[in-house]
């Protein structure tokens, strides 16, 4: 197996996003937002992100030849994520920017904090049933407990909603000492539950603690990642790293790694067979990353990659 990192690392080099059977632009179809919104406004700044994501869908069509009428499956399946806090303060301009999407063929999915959701259950209900939305995510906290009833009562409500894709997020002692498992709403509907957070010691049941597995290819765990800044990266585990940016929305088009500019990893490489441990850097500390991403980014980390700016 190729190893993906060097000791020191190589030369950076243009991607082939349009090579590979399937193409390596086909693992990047989706876009998650980790945003935040202050004083009514979203993070990074919602036009900014429209005019990027129209260029980027632009550049996702041309790259994959479905502008040729090529590669069409390519086309499904497609989303974006608006992932972040005090995100039904811009409801409105959120569910405005779900119906845009949605006419460039991208389904949109929300998802917030159960505890953010209780502050104005109208607003969010409101948020989530816009007609762009096609998923939500909520996430649960020990700090819900104190809040069960009406915690379980608004997921019934949100579960109750016709076209909606529904997925839950928490730590399953949590969930369950919430008293969700119990609700008949949540049992008999079609629901994906995503384990996370941090285990405690005052609630049952809590699962061993993960043992680490060798990479897997990072196919599945690739899409186009944006932070609160601006920056984009090719997935979550190399979020907010220097050097490994593909973009900047503050920067032109013709200046990303989607444009041509070179690139430090070799991204085909990485979806076929994912980071190879270099053996030498300690595991990576709970940071709520899968622990070959972890350890991956921990590596990068230690070997002080430099920019990769043109």
């Amino acid at each position: 197996m190729p190893a993906v990192l060097e000791r020191q690392p190589a030369r950076p080099e243009r991607q082939d996003f349009a090579g590979g059977r399937p193409p390596l632009a086909s693992w990047f179809r989706s876009v998650a937002i980790l945003c935040t919104a202050e004083e009514d406004r979203l993070e990074p700044r919602l036009d900014t992100l429209l005019e990027w994501i129209e260029a980027y869908d632009g550049w996702y069509r041309t790259v994959l030849g479905m502008t040729e009428g090529r590669n069409l499956q390519y086309v499904y399946g497609r989303e974006v994520s608006f992932i972040g806090s005090f995100l039904t303060s811009v409801a409105d301009s959120l569910a405005d920017a779900a119906a845009r999407l949605r006419d460039l063929g991208l389904a949109v999915s929300v998802t917030v904090s159960m505890a953010e959701a209780l502050q104005d259950p109208e607003r969010f209900i409101a948020l989530v049933s816009s007609p762009g939305v096609r998923s939500v995510g909520l996430h649960y906290t020990a700090d819900d407990l104190a809040r069960s009833t009406e915690a379980v009562r608004l997921t019934e409500r949100v579960l109750e909603m016709p076209g909606l894709s529904v997925g839950v997020l928490g730590e399953a002692a949590v969930l369950e000492a919430i008293g969700l498992f119990s609700s008949p709403a949540y049992c008999r509907s079609d629901v994906t539950a995503y384990p996370c957070g941090e285990a405690r010691d005052d609630l049952p049941g809590q699962p061993s603690p993960a043992s680490p597995v060798p990479p897997s290819p990072c196919f599945s765990r690739f899409r186009v990642w944006l932070d609160a800044s601006g920056g984009v990266y090719p997935c979550l585990g190399l979020l907010g790293l220097e050097g490994l940016e593909l973009h900047h929305l503050g920067r032109p088009w013709q200046e990303s790694v989607f444009a041509g500019r070179p690139y430090p990893l070799d991204l085909a490489k990485l979806a076929r067979h994912g980071p190879v441990p270099l053996g030498k850097v300690p595991p990576a500390g709970d940071s709520g990353l899968p622990s070959a991403c972890a350890r991956h980014r921990q590596e990068i980390l230690s070997l002080h990659l430099p920019s990769s700016s043109a």
